[in-house]
């Protein structure tokens, strides 16, 4: 008995660490890529903050490498400061908020991975549970031996439920991650950021707000992601209202505070970077607070598949084992 719970232990210890390193070595996860991605995008403006300081005029290259950055950080990045450029104003302003802009997506990418632990917790439990569970009782229980058949079958029934509970909790922890939207509109999330970006930095390098807006709206990342439809093309004419979830909400809510701010700064002839800076900051501190709430509600949601399906699961391993325990015994 106690080789064989050694060796389940050993086993799912090295099932854990296989599937560690192919993370690893394959880079499976998306979290981990774009947390990459981001880093490779402050050091690259660090980078060229640094050489601006100094006095001294980045080179072609350093361009470059902005340009061929993952989307959409290349793009945001590289057509910002090339506006600039052309204008001839200063960068530093514009580098120093895109590069505050790329920490603190960077930092809230690590502190979701890490509240997420969880979650992936209870995965790894619902994936581990049965196996050691089955051996254990492959072990203990006499006249299960002699019907190795039947017992592997029902592991297998049992190990598919298992392996239903974790894509489960797994589904669950990914829609709490990005505050309940849908696939299809999880883009908006950063390209909703990445647009009022672009037009702070239009804005900034001397086109009217209101051009900024049409602009950035008419581009072909904002169009790609249908995220026009949301906000409207044009600042004087905003979208019908329609029925949408929490997440979709404060998104939705966060163009009509820009189209507000840029309204109000056409009307009155003054400035619009302030009050759009403002509504960018205060749209992250929402967004964040809504998927502080949707991670709070993980361990209830994971009740679930865990009532539905790893409980299920032990049920017919524990009745099977018993069953085939007490006909070898001559019960049944």
């Amino acid at each position: 008995m106690l080789w064989w719970l050694c060796a389940s232990f050993l086993f799912v210890l090295g099932g854990l660490r296989v599937i560690q390193l192919a993370r690893h070595r394959f880079q499976m996860s998306p979290s981990a890529r774009r947390v990459r991605d981001l880093d490779r995008v402050s050091r690259l403006l660090h980078e060229i903050q640094d050489l601006l300081r100094a006095g001294i005029v980045p080179q072609k290259t350093h361009w470059e490498r902005l340009r061929i950055l993952p989307d959409p950080w290349g793009s945001l990045c590289f057509e910002n400061l090339s506006q600039l450029r052309e204008r001839g104003q200063s960068l530093l302003p514009t580098i120093a908020r895109l590069k505050a802009f790329v920490v603190r997506r960077q930092a809230r990418e690590l502190e979701a991975r890490a509240k997420l632990s969880q979650a992936w917790a209870q995965v790894i439990a619902s994936g581990a549970i049965v196996p050691v569970l089955s051996l254990t009782l492959f072990s203990i229980l006499p006249g299960v031996s002699e019907a190795e058949m039947i017992w592997w079958g029902v592991t297998a029934v049992a190990l598919a439920l298992g392996g239903l509970a974790m894509l489960w909790i797994f589904k669950i922890s990914d829609h709490a991650r990005w505050g309940g939207l849908i696939s299809s509109r999880r883009i908006w999330v950063l390209v909703s950021q990445v647009a009022c970006e672009r037009m702070i930095g239009l804005v900034r390098a001397g086109t009217p707000s209101d051009l900024a807006w049409a602009n950035v709206m008419q581009s072909e990342g904002v169009r790609r992601s249908k995220l026009d439809r949301l906000w409207g093309n044009s600042v004087f004419s905003a979208p019908a209202p329609q029925k949408y979830r929490s997440s979709e909400r404060l998104i939705a809510d966060f163009g009509h505070h820009l189209r507000q701010s840029i309204t109000i700064a056409v009307m009155e002839g003054s400035g619009s970077i302030e009050r759009m800076e403002a509504a960018l900051e205060q749209f992250d501190l929402n967004w964040q607070a809504e998927i502080e709430r949707h991670l709070q509600l993980i361990g209830t949601r994971a009740l679930r598949p865990l009532f539905f399906c790893v409980a299920p699961s032990i049920l017919i391993l524990m009745g099977a084992g018993f069953w085939l325990s007490f006909r070898s015994q001559g019960f049944g």
